[in-house]
């Protein structure tokens, strides 16, 4: 099932736009939570919201073509920043390859003690419009030494668009039978204006198939403000669920699930609610769901992003509730080798007893047989002491060398940015609105992170 995770990731992030729905048929999510990990993690490195553990790697975020463009040759992914050992330790290694101008093979590592193991191999074959067509993984068998079928996706794309699909189908491999089996098969329907009105679904991931059809409708500014779900049963429709959206500025503000009654009504669920920086940037996901012994809206997720100077994500702080009073937090930050293709990625964990950002992860990217970042010794992440905070006016904060320092402001805009130098410095913030404030701050061999929270006397 590994290869398969890597498979449709490829899909999502090597060929990201091809598929523009970022998540299952509507109707397929609510049975998502009966999948096995290795189901929704392959769902989730590709980009779909499945509820479970995510994925532990990643590839190129972008579509890239084979000219002009930066060509991703290699990735390797380095842990155990946090096991009190001298050193990060390799995990995951990718090698690209590109045999012919449409296709393009990414072979999998695993670091195992003092050499690379092979996990397995993923070939994409592309169009003329360089949209995914067909892929195709192979696992590795220890005991033969060669690569065994595993999985594959056959994609059909929708007249000359870049973003729509007919029909997409994934396999996987039966050895006994040596044959493919259908795991998920997904048929789209359009109308006269290209948009997509109705989605038919079969999941074959149980003892037998499961049919779904999802019908979506859209405002007089061709927006989606609907989804009705239905189970499908000998022929019949069955009223399963439906989402809601609502806009405002053009700007997806929130969305309201509701599940069927059993009778012919509907009890809402979840929802998600949207925030954005000034330059309609997404700023802030919230997600709630409904606490049926209070009757109101219970918060279990926020995930909020910063933004560089050239509108690239480079902050992603994830939050999630948990049966406890804390909540468990992770951060994912991004450093650019050129455009919109990455340097380096680094995947943190919040530390509630050090009140701390512990490094877990990092991922180097590497284009044209250059190096984007030499993987060297961890960077370390440590937290930014500011004082007072909450602060009115003047605010201290300690640096161990010079640094570069980015300030923040709550819709995570950057407002100030200026050279330090090492110790103490002394920063004015009485003419600041009240709010919460992110700082970030980046020296040769250190970052510095912390929240100031700005308050008017």
């Amino acid at each position: 099932m590994r290869a398969i995770q890597l498979l449709l990731m490829m899909l999502a992030t090597a060929m990201n736009p091809v598929f523009s729905q970022k998540q299952l048929p509507a109707s397929i999510q609510p049975y998502a939570v009966n999948w096995g990990y290795s189901v929704k993690s392959m769902f989730q490195a590709a980009g779909y919201e499945v509820p479970g553990p995510k994925a532990n790697f990643d590839l190129k975020p972008t579509i890239e073509t084979r000219s002009d463009k930066p060509r991703l040759d290699s990735t390797i992914t380095y842990h155990g920043y946090n096991l009190n050992v001298p050193d990060s330790m390799p995990l995951f290694r990718n090698i690209h390859t590109y045999p012919q101008p449409d296709m393009e093979v990414v072979t999998e590592y695993f670091y195992n003690m003092d050499h690379w193991m092979p996990l397995s191999r993923t070939a994409m074959i592309t169009d003329e419009l360089g949209r995914l067509v067909d892929a195709f993984s192979q696992v590795y068998d220890e005991e033969t030494n060669t690569y065994l079928p595993d999985s594959r996706i056959v994609f059909y794309p929708h007249e000359n668009s870049l973003t729509e699909a007919d029909s997409f189908f994934v396999y996987g491999w039966a050895p006994e039978l040596k044959d493919w089996y259908r795991l998920l098969a997904v048929w789209n329907t359009f109308d006269g204006a290209g948009r997509l009105r109705e989605s038919l679904s079969s999941t074959e991931l149980f003892e037998f198939p499961i049919v779904f059809l999802d019908r979506y409708s859209y405002n007089n500014d061709d927006q989606l403000t609907g989804i009705e779900s239905f189970n499908i049963d000998g022929g019949e429709e069955y009223p399963a669920s439906r989402e809601s959206f609502w806009y405002a500025d053009d700007l997806l503000q929130s969305t309201v699930t509701e599940t069927s009654d059993g009778a012919n009504g509907f009890i809402a669920e979840s929802k998600i609610e949207y925030t954005y920086t000034p330059f309609r940037l997404q700023e802030l996901v919230k997600s709630f769901v409904l606490d049926f012994e209070l009757n109101d809206w219970k918060l279990t997720q926020v995930i909020g992003y910063v933004y560089d100077l050239e509108d690239r994500v480079s902050m992603v702080e994830e939050s999630n509730a948990t049966e406890t009073s804390q909540w468990e937090r992770t951060l994912t930050t991004f450093d650019y080798f050129k455009d919109e293709h990455l340097a380096s990625q680094s995947k943190l964990s919040y530390d509630h007893l050090t009140d701390e950002w512990k490094l877990d992860q990092k991922t180097y990217y590497y284009y044209n047989q250059t190096t984007a970042y030499e993987p060297v010794d961890p960077i370390s992440i440590e937290m930014l002491k500011m004082w007072p905070n909450p602060a009115s006016g003047n605010v201290q904060f300690d640096l161990q060398e010079d640094a570069s320092l980015h300030l923040y402001n709550p819709t995570g805009q950057l407002i100030r940015r200026f050279e330090t130098s090492q110790g103490n410095h002394v920063l004015d913030v009485s003419g600041l609105p009240a709010g919460t404030y992110f700082v970030k701050a980046k020296s040769n061999d250190l970052y510095y992170t912390g929240r100031l929270v700005v308050q008017q006397l």
